[in-house]
């Protein structure tokens, strides 16, 4: 075998051996990638469902502390104004509740307080049959509502008197709070998630899910019945995925610009 054509084979062979490791290469960094991000979101996930429990557990407190009271009971068998202002009106502000709805044992309205933030939070509740919603069998509730495209979350319990912490007896009342989900709400969100927050509302019944491309969770937001009517998007601006992109891209541009590959020539 003359020797140029030993050259030319050796070129060969040295050219399909970059190509083989170009294309590992990319296969690795893929999958590399896709494991990196993964769990990414996954960690974004857990962090924005941690927040949004705390922020629950804050309206689940007093909510239990209420519908969970003698005293509570004897108000709906014995309504007067002094315990309304005495006790629902000052949870507004304590818990920042936007407002408090309660309910006697056959679901007609006994007292509503409000913020004044939205006017529909009066009649929020009104078009709900009550007793769909809560029973002795299902004695709590959260589910979201919307009202001239604002978005409500709204927490609700059977009344049932004290210790009965199970709220296993026969309900003698319902008292519902109500979160609004209005701009002070979507910024304070913002900021205890790290993330941009947009609702779109009539969404369709798919489940929530991670947007890789613009690092984003989507939660479903469901109405009493358990049917999703909208989503909340949580964009978030996650740095560790920009270091990653970055550097993942300087590696590339390297091992390519490293790579200087021709075609075989003919030595004479």
């Amino acid at each position: 075998m003359k020797i140029s054509s030993k050259l030319i084979l050796i070129q060969v062979i040295f050219i399909t051996g970059l190509i083989v490791f170009i294309l590992a290469w990319g296969i690795y960094r893929s999958g590399e990638d896709e494991l990196f991000l993964k769990s990414a979101r996954v960690h974004n996930e857990e962090v924005i469902d941690m927040v949004m429990s705390f922020a629950r557990e804050k309206i689940y407190q007093p909510l239990n502390d209420n519908s969970e009271w003698d005293e509570t009971v004897n108000y709906l068998e014995n309504p007067t104004q002094s315990f309304e202002k005495e006790c629902f009106d000052p949870l507004l502000q304590t818990y920042e509740i936007n407002a408090i709805h309660v309910f006697n044992n056959i679901g007609e309205k006994r007292y509503v307080v409000t913020d004044s933030s939205e006017s529909g939070l009066v009649t929020l509740l009104d078009s709900l049959n009550i007793g769909q919603i809560l029973s002795i069998d299902h004695p709590k509730c959260h589910f979201f509502i919307s009202h001239q495209q604002n978005l409500m979350e709204v927490f609700g319990a059977t009344i049932v008197p004290t210790f009965d912490t199970t709220h296993s007896e026969t309900p003698r009342g319902y008292l519902f709070f109500v979160k609004n989900w209005d701009t002070q709400m979507l910024q304070n969100m913002s900021i205890l998630t790290r993330s941009k927050l947009s609702i779109q509302f009539n969404a369709s019944q798919t489940t929530g899910s991670s947007d890789q491309k613009v690092n984003a969770v989507v939660k479903d937001l469901k109405d009493w019945q358990g049917k999703t009517f909208a989503k909340i998007k949580y964009s978030i601006d996650d740095p560790l995925i920009m270091e990653w992109n970055k550097s993942s891209r300087m590696s590339d541009g390297f091992c390519f610009q490293k790579m200087d590959i021709t075609t075989p020539t003919q030595i004479q």
